[in-house]
């Protein structure tokens, strides 16, 4: 998370422009990596608020980690299964 900030500015995962962007992707990430490694997509949110916080609380990245660890979680379990 510090190199992540280091990079893109003190806004971490609020605020505008392309590192925001880029840091609600890595969120997004970081928060399918989790959920579809241990089938569980609110550890996945959880452990991407835990990167987000120390910046700011944005709603709309918590949303999109948690639609996208959710919709993650989901195609392993099919991936797994066939």
């Amino acid at each position: 998370a510090k190199r992540v900030e280091s990079s893109h500015g003190a806004h971490g995962a609020g605020g505008s422009g392309v590192g925001s962007a880029v840091s609600k992707l890595l969120l997004a990430a970081t928060s399918v990596g989790v959920a579809a490694s241990f089938s569980a997509p609110i550890g996945g949110v959880i452990f991407s608020l835990e990167l987000m916080l120390p910046q700011t609380y944005d709603a709309f990245a918590y949303w999109g980690c948690f639609t996208a660890s959710v919709v993650g979680s989901i195609c392993y379990a099919v991936e797994r299964s066939v």
